[in-house]
């Protein structure tokens, strides 16, 4: 009666084992394809950012042509994973994943390379007739 018992008690335990395993295996698939949506969300989210960076900052320059010299305003961003920015010519350039948005000024504009991984802060300011970029 016994060995009857401890049969079924180490089919118990095999049983319970058999599961944990496969449940750890089904983990193992799983969570490599939850990263990888969430790495996609927060990349597409930064894309949707840079754009409404982008046209923010062509409608500020355009009411600026309309302001007085010493005008300013200042913008305040918080990317989900980065956002690069830098100067083309008369354009400032916002890329995040790889996607290019540009906000066109009338006069060059000289900014290097600049990786965002946090905070974006910029200010837009009217001097001697021409709109400047200027991070903070």
């Amino acid at each position: 009666m016994q060995s009857i018992f401890q049969q079924k008690k180490a089919q118990v335990s095999l049983e319970y084992m058999l599961l944990l395993c496969a449940f750890f295996a089904m983990l193992a698939f799983v969570l490599p394809v939850m990263i990888d949506s969430t790495n996609s969300f927060l990349s597409s989210s930064d894309v949707v950012l840079a754009k409404r960076i982008a046209d923010e900052v062509n409608e500020e320059v355009s009411l600026f042509s309309f302001l007085a010299d010493g005008s300013s305003k200042s913008f305040e961003y918080f990317p989900a994973k980065s956002i690069i920015v830098y100067s083309r010519k008369t354009s400032i350039v916002f890329e995040a994943n790889g996607k290019e948005f540009l906000s066109d000024f009338a006069s060059t504009q000289f900014f290097p390379k600049k990786e965002f991984s946090s905070k974006l802060s910029f200010i837009l300011k009217k001097e001697g007739g021409k709109v400047l970029f200027e991070i903070n």
